[in-house]
């Protein structure tokens, strides 16, 4: 790869437990989830480093655990972005994160953020992940992320 190269997609990372203690200061593990409370629905978004010991968080109402899974990510892109990190090692338990930062994302924006000509869910959150990602330059090395617990061979796009 060149020493400096425009990122439109992520690459599978290696497991946390592989990293270097200089890799690892460099990365960030995201969940999000939601709960019933009341007639509202609340959802939290997380963001968390065990090199540093800090967490970041966002929380909302009136959307499912799905919609804290993305906003997790851009808290964590945000974070990258605002520590000028060269490299980002993105761990996420979401399927359908790591689907959409490999390929799908990419697939979304050719189509102008369609799928069989409906729009896909939560188009604006997922215009700014890309809109991050097609500003950021690395050196050396691009974003990467790996899902621990969620199964990545599947190429069926949910949303």
């Amino acid at each position: 790869m060149p020493p400096e190269e425009v990122v439109t997609r992520a690459e599978e990372a290696p497991p946390y437990n592989e990293l270097s203690d200089n890799e690892k200061q460099y990365a960030l593990f995201t969940d999000g989830s939601f709960r019933i409370l009341g007639k509202h629905q609340r959802w939290k978004a997380a963001v968390w480093s065990p090199t540093q010991q800090v967490a970041e968080a966002a929380e909302g109402q009136d959307e499912l655990s799905q919609f804290a899974e993305v906003k997790a990510i851009q808290l964590a892109l945000d974070i990258a972005e605002g520590e000028k990190w060269p490299v980002l090692y993105l761990y996420t338990d979401s399927w359908m994160m790591a689907n959409a930062l490999w390929g799908w994302l990419k697939q979304w924006k050719q189509s102008n953020w369609q799928r069989r000509g409906k729009p896909i869910w939560a188009a604006e959150l997922w215009q700014d992940i890309a809109d991050w990602l097609g500003k950021l330059v690395v050196k050396d090395n691009i974003l990467v992320m790996k899902p621990e617990l969620a199964s990545s061979t599947g190429d069926q796009q949910t949303l």
